[in-house]
């Protein structure tokens, strides 16, 4: 019975010891990922005022180039008028309609920004992809599933005898 109690005596102590070092183990890590918490928080922020300060740095740089664009175009017609090739009206509508155009473009890039969406976003890539695909440029300029069908044993230039495609039997206008 001596023994029992001694065993139960020192597995007990063992456990309170090992209770002791994980509550100073668990302090000491609370305490190390409060800091490092507090070092991403801080990176984070800082990330934030840089990105602020370019998106800045963009918009007035777009709209110093709008206004450089503007001016060019003014100097331009202005010397249409000068020599008789405009009237001033319509150098003045010419010049509206610019005007118009590169601020309605600017307040596009500035509410595709504030929504996060990158300025000429995909559906102008999708654009110019099918463009090339319909024109026989796609796979690498060399055809592609849109290339114009083989002449088939037809004449040389792509018709028969009577002015008709060959392989769609469209009537050519002009020859």
């Amino acid at each position: 019975m001596k023994k029992l109690t001694i065993i139960l005596s020192l597995v007990l102590s063992l456990t309170l010891c090992f209770g002791a070092l994980a509550e100073q183990t668990s302090a000491a890590d609370a305490a190390e990922k409060t800091e490092t918490t507090a070092q991403v928080e801080i990176a984070a922020a800082e990330q934030e005022l840089t990105k602020a300060a370019v998106d800045a740095y963009k918009a007035l740089k777009k709209s110093a180039k709008a206004a450089k664009k503007l001016d060019a175009l003014k100097e331009e017609l202005d010397a249409f008028v000068a020599d008789g090739r405009l009237t001033q009206e319509q150098a003045d509508l010419v010049l509206k309609y610019y005007t118009e155009k590169l601020s309605a473009h600017g307040d596009k890039g500035t509410q595709k920004q504030q929504t996060g969406e990158k300025p000429g976003g995909k559906g102008q890539q999708k654009q110019k992809n099918n463009a090339q695909t319909q024109n026989g440029n796609g796979q690498n300029g060399k055809g592609g599933k849109h290339s114009k069908p083989t002449n088939n044993g037809a004449s040389g230039n792509g018709t028969s005898g009577n002015g008709t495609d060959a392989a769609s039997g469209a009537t050519k206008k002009g020859k």
